[in-house]
Parts: structure tokens; C-alpha cells; sequence
């Protein structure tokens, strides 16, 4: 599958990182996409480029055991992500007792196949024709809360996002082993990647300050359909789609970019909303060039 990436991370020393892997042989179509975001601020060692130790080792495993199916990619996923999550908790439990590990959206993908992976509040997103769709459900106390509230909107203030958010039911440095275990092979979601279509990988600083102004504007009211900021992200990507392009790599960079503007944007008049943001978009170019 010919598949092209674009990748911004915000701001330039960003403890958020997006993860690339590709398959040094040719031969082996296999290749391994994160948005990951840290979470605490651990004060023992130098963490802003720790996914880099992971994407290390997943690449070292892909090229050293050449895959040859989806099947046998996912199993290098769980078993490095495994790996990690035990060096994580190991130097939380030793070193610093503070609350910190990774959040990740990873696709995994073997020629044609798309297998997505999360732990905690990174997201997966389908966008065909202009229309997005969420793949991931975040794994945190807010979407527990959004979700019980059923058909009538959650009414929360700044303060009550702010604790619910950071909550996290999963993420890499888990004390809980099992529970790992569990997440990785229960939350999984496939996806067809199509001419035209793409997969957006993000942390939460992209989509966060797009929930929160929106729920300044309806009163802290929240909804599922609000929280997961469909709607909103695909306004966005229609204001990139008017910018002028001469080609349609310039029309994914334009789209791309105007996701990555509004939420630096809204950081920038509410501080309060500010994150740091890692994102991914890969695409299948269409044939024709409409993209």
C-alpha cells in the first residue's frame, strides 16, 4: 500500500513524540505509527525522548524477525510495549513515586492491514472525504462520566475536566501487569485505508482545546458527540481544504496544518487549554490527485 506521513509535534522540544517504524526490508511491507504523549514529569532522568527508546526497539525486533503478517507484527507490538511498561513501572517504583508514564495511539500496519493499539487518552481518527471518525475510546475517568450521563449533556467546569481527564484507567508504566495485558489485546480496532482516505494519530493536545471551547460556548455542557470532536475537527480540515494547493500533497499539508493552527491557536488566547501535541496523518494518495 503506498502510504505517505506527515508528522508535527508542538512545540519544538515537545515531551510528545510521534513514533515511526518501516521495515528495512523491502520484502517485509510491515511498518508501526504512534502519537505518544507523557504524562507527570518525572525529575530522575532526561524523559523527553524516552519513545524514542521504544521506537529503538520495535524497529531493531521488525527488521530482526522480518514478520510475515499482521499477526506476527502485533505480536512484536504487545511483547516490546510489555517490555517498556515493565521499565517504567520499575523506575516509578524505585526512583520517582510520581504520576507519570506514556499514553499512545499505534497503528500497526502489514501491507494492506491496519490494526490500532491505545493505552489512556490518544486518539485514532478515519477521516474519509472529509468526514471524521473516531476508532479509539479514551481510556480516563471523563469518558466514563461523558458515557454514564447517556442522552442528557454533562454539565463540568474547568476544574472538573481538569481532574477527570487526568485519570487515566491505562497507559505504559502501569503497576497493574494483568491489567496491561488486557488492554492491549482487548482494545484494538481495524481500519481499511482507501485512495483518499487517512488515519489521524494524535495526543490530546490537539483535540483537548477544541473540546474545551466548545464547551465554554454551551456552558461546560458535554456530550459524547462533543467529546470526541467529530464534528469540529472536520470544520477544521474543510477550512484547510479552501487554502490554495498546487498539487495534493500541498492539500493533505494544508489540511494537516489547519488542525494543528486551531489548537495552537486556542492555546494561545487560553492558556489554560495550552498542551503540548504530537500528530500523525498518514494517507493513501489518490491516483487521480484529488486527494
Amino acid at each position: 500500500m503506498n502510504l505517505e506521513v506527515l508528522t508535527f509535534t508542538h512545540p519544538r522540544r515537545s515531551s510528545d513524540y510521534c513514533l515511526e517504524v518501516e521495515a528495512s526490508d523491502f520484502g517485509c511491507p510491515a511498518r508501526i505509527y504512534a502519537a505518544c504523549d507523557m504524562i507527570g514529569r518525572p525529575s530522575v532522568l532526561h524523559w523527553g525522548n524516552y519513545m524514542r527508546r521504544v521506537e529503538r526497539d520495535l524497529q531493531a525486533a521488525v527488521d530482526a524477525e522480518r514478520p510475515r503478517d499482521l499477526d506476527g507484527l502485533l505480536r512484536i507490538v504487545r511483547r516490546v510495549l510489555r517490555h517498556h511498561n515493565e521499565l517504567v513501572r520499575a523506575i516509578r517504583t524505585r526512583h520517582d513515586r510520581s504520576a507519570f508514564g506514556f499514553c499512545l495511539a499505534l497503528a500497526a500496519i502489514y501491507g494492506e492491514e491496519t490494526r490500532i493499539h491505545w493505552l489512556g487518552d490518544c486518539r485514532a481518527y478515519e477521516v474519509r472525504n472529509g468526514v471524521f471518525r473516531h476508532l479509539t475510546q479514551d481510556q480516563n475517568k471523563l469518558h466514563v462520566a461523558v458515557m454514564k450521563s447517556g442522552d442528557e449533556p454533562l454539565v463540568l467546569f474547568r476544574s472538573e475536566i481538569q481532574e477527570l481527564s487526568r485519570h487515566l484507567e491505562g497507559f505504559l508504566g502501569m503497576y497493574d501487569e494483568a491489567a496491561m495485558d488486557a488492554l492491549l489485546d482487548a482494545q484494538s480496532a481495524g481500519i481499511a485505508l482507501q485512495p483518499g482516505a487517512a488515519l489521524l494519530l494524535a495526543s490530546d493536545g490537539l483535540y483537548m482545546p477544541m473540546v474545551r471551547e466548545r464547551m465554554e460556548a454551551t456552558n461546560y455542557r458535554l456530550t459524547a458527540e462533543e467529546l470526541y470532536a467529530e464534528k469540529t475537527m472536520a470544520a477544521v480540515w474543510a477550512q484547510g481544504d479552501r487554502l490554495p494547493a498546487g498539487d495534493e500533497a500541498e492539500r493533505w499539508m494544508n489540511r494537516a496544518s489547519a488542525l494543528v493552527s486551531r489548537a495552537v491557536e486556542i492555546g494561545r488566547r487560553r492558556p489554560r487549554y495550552r498542551d503540548d501535541i504530537a500528530m500523525l496523518l498518514a494517507y493513501v494518495p489518490d491516483a487521480r490527485g484529488r486527494g
